[in-house]
């Protein structure tokens, strides 16, 4: 187990984590709140299965803007689960 794992807290939003797993050359990172407790975990495959939703819809409504954010302001941490 690493003992300084790169990780995030649950506020930053989609960009900062793809910029963290580029930048440290990892596949995930935990999401943790203020008090350093680990609320959950974002995979790369969360990220890719985001990206092709994201995709998928501007192809149902017409070629838009790329967002890269969780529908409704949803936080990193609820990307998996939507």
């Amino acid at each position: 187990m690493t003992r300084d794992p790169v990780r995030i807290s649950v506020d930053r939003d989609v960009r900062d984590v793809m910029s963290l797993m580029h930048t440290h050359h990892v596949r995930r990172i935990p999401i943790m709140d203020s008090l350093e407790t680990v609320l959950g975990i974002v995979t790369m495959d969360d990220l890719i299965a985001l990206l092709g939703n994201e995709i998928s819809e501007m192809g149902e409504h017409g070629l838009g803007t790329l967002a890269l954010e969780p529908a409704n302001g949803a936080s990193i941490l609820e990307v998996r689960s939507s």
